[in-house]
């Protein structure tokens, strides 16, 4: 499909988008501008790359796997994507679970009928949709995982692993492509069950453009009544790959859905998240933080709607450009549908621009046909203030430290309320620390 079709496709709907620039003023005045269409994901590097068939070897992971399922807690469930494809090596499959949670490759009964549909519902149509479309036709018994929960258990765990590698030296201008993982999660009635997706680039080849690949995955969640997930995600794929991905999100009757991801990798990264809420008294949070450096793209296209009473829902986006040449991307909508009355919705989004001219993309859009309703939203863009670079160094430290302690603490919340123990969260840590120093934005420990 060429490249202009694509990304009309991808931005329909689009109207209206704020490009955000720091001006190195001495004032440091802020310069807005509108566009009527803006393309905020370029999909050229998808369809101008020649794409090149990666293999399915798992040669040469060994060391990275082991060291990339070191958090994984004890007595968690482990489902695992080398390439894209289900690894039994590094799985944990137990079908007969019938107190926790079981992980099945047969898919059966009400997923059968229910799993590659939540991309056709005609309100995600023209929103990315088209990514989750090209998984499914793809989709295959190697590379798609069914995963019950049956139970309400706070030890109940599932780390989902997203391994990727490209085996060869490619040629400038070349992609390799292959499978992509699907996976299903049906919570039953009263269940719940905190889920762990990871993604990064292993294999120490150390090729040139050993990163250098398409990763297209989608995650489809099903919950009962009065079930619980809780979902965290890290994204740390090289800075050649690009990686498009998919959350369809179902939710029954008080129900709670939480998200909380982080992403720091790949040139060129997107995430559609939708949320459908089935059943009054639903409640849905989704907070992500995303860093944006040299030649990276991070990009969030959310949709939240809501057809029944007195759902909540609770968004927060905070993003950091560390470089001229990275971009920052929130194209977020909130739907309340006329019968969603007594709805509470909040949606946030807080962007960091560290360098000059940093960019980021900004559309935050609430749509309300209810009269009923308590809802807000907004949008900050800003560079690290003087005023709070003044009263950490009034304290005692130096602008360093005091710059330094702002950018560290800028997406803290996110990756605090994490589940998965705390070995995860410092893994997530070092992940964001280890992304910014790639930038010359040292953290400092005061």
């Amino acid at each position: 499909m060429p490249a202009c079709r694509l990304n009309r496709r991808l931005n329909r709907g689009s109207n209206a988008c704020a490009r955000v620039r720091r001006n190195n003023s001495r004032n440091r005045k802020r310069r807005r501008t509108g566009t009527s269409r803006g393309v905020f994901f370029d999909v050229s590097e998808i369809t101008s790359a020649t794409l090149v068939r990666e293999d399915d070897s798992e040669a040469d992971v060994e060391e990275d796997m082991k060291a990339f399922l070191a958090d994984v807690p004890e007595g968690a469930k482990v489902v695992a994507f080398v390439n894209g494809r289900f690894s039994e090596k590094w799985s944990s499959i137990d079908e007969d679970d019938k107190n926790g949670v079981s992980i099945s490759r047969t898919i059966s009964g009400d997923i059968a009928t229910a799993i590659g549909t939540y991309d056709e519902d005609e309100e995600v149509e023209g929103q990315g949709a088209i990514f989750a479309r090209i998984n499914k036709s793809c989709a295959r018994s190697d590379n798609v995982a069914c995963i019950t929960v049956k139970s309400e258990n706070v030890e109940n765990i599932v780390y989902i692993i997203h391994a990727r590698r490209s085996s060869k030296d490619r040629k400038d201008g070349e992609l390799a492509t292959g499978a992509n993982a699907r996976v299903f999660i049906d919570a039953l009635a009263k269940s719940s069950v905190s889920v762990v997706e990871k993604y990064a680039t292993v294999g120490g080849s150390g090729k040139k453009h050993d990163s250098r690949y398409w990763a297209n995955d989608v995650v489809e969640i099903h919950l009962a009544e009065n079930a619980r997930v809780f979902h965290s995600l890290s994204q740390d794929h090289g800075r050649e790959a690009v990686h498009t991905r998919a959350t369809y999100v179902r939710q029954n009757e008080s129900s709670m859905y939480e998200i909380n991801e982080v992403n720091v990798g790949a040139k060129l990264h997107r995430h559609d998240l939708r949320v459908k809420q089935l059943g009054k008294k639903t409640d849905t949070k989704l907070n992500c933080f995303n860093l944006a450096g040299s030649k990276q793209t991070q990009d969030l296209h959310s949709a939240i709607i809501l057809d029944f009473e007195e759902g909540t829902t609770d968004q927060r986006h905070r993003c950091i450009v560390s470089s001229s040449s990275g971009k920052g991307v929130f194209d977020g909508n909130v739907r309340v549908n006329k019968l969603a009355q007594r709805t509470d919705a909040k949606q946030i989004t807080r962007n960091l621009l560290l360098v000059p001219k940093a960019t980021v993309n900004a559309r935050p859009n609430l749509q309300i046909i209810a009269d009923d309703v308590k809802c807000t939203h907004g949008c900050t863009v800003s560079d690290l203030e003087e005023e709070e670079l003044f009263y950490i160094q009034s304290r005692g430290l130096t602008k360093e430290i005091a710059r330094s302690l702002l950018v560290s603490g800028f997406g803290t919340e996110i990756i605090s309320g994490m589940k998965g123990g705390e070995k995860f969260k410092e893994y997530v840590r070092e992940t964001v620390k280890s992304a910014l120093s790639k930038d010359a934005v040292e953290l400092v420990v005061a």
